[in-house]
């Protein structure tokens, strides 16, 4: 009599866990996930500030004394946007002075290149007068990942003689220019 009350009580025993796994098993198969909510996808600003940058930057320039030891100079701060541009020393109207760049875009995103701005670091009021900046249009350049600029320029141009200033009559200048980029989606061709 024991053998068969053990044996009833495994059967039941078996029917409920095999209902169990069975409601379980339903259950994992008809369960459907809702899932409510905002997501922001946005660009890594600190990625794209450092990786958009002067790739090259050279120096030249035309008119004035064929001196040798008189040459403009630039410097691309540690591979960053900003370039440290400083002239030959000017005397002649005319003179020009003459930064020649590419920019690299080493981000993950495409950049959309609005311009370069150029600003001298002032010795005197008077400066404004006395040259002028020209700087190629950049025109809402698109440079995708790890694509670089053609050649783009900057003109610094002596256009009022220093002579008879108070200072000197003759002036070397110094400007930094900054690129100007937007994150945009880069776009991959397939």
């Amino acid at each position: 009599m024991k053998n068969k009350n053990k044996k009833k009580t495994s059967m039941k025993m078996g029917i409920i866990v095999a209902i169990l796994l069975l409601a379980v098993g339903f259950a994992a198969v008809s369960t459907v996930l809702v899932i409510n909510g905002t997501i922001k996808i946005k660009p890594d600003e600190a990625d794209f500030e450092k990786n958009v940058v002067f790739k090259t930057a050279k120096v030249s320039k035309e008119g004035g004394p064929n001196d040798e030891s008189n040459i403009p100079s630039a410097n691309i701060e540690n591979g960053s946007k900003k370039i440290t541009f400083t002239t030959q020393t000017m005397k002649d109207i005319g003179e020009k002075s003459i930064l020649t760049y590419t920019i690299e875009n080493k981000s993950q995103y495409a950049a959309k290149i609005t311009g370069i701005t150029c600003e001298q670091i002032k010795e005197s009021e008077a400066d404004d007068d006395h040259i002028q900046i020209i700087a190629d249009k950049l025109n809402d350049i698109i440079l995708q990942p790890k694509e670089v600029t053609e050649e783009k320029k900057v003109t610094v141009e002596m256009i009022k003689s220093y002579v008879g200033a108070e200072e000197s009559t003759t002036k070397t200048i110094t400007f930094t220019c900054t690129i100007q980029a937007e994150a945009q989606e880069a776009t991959t061709t397939e």
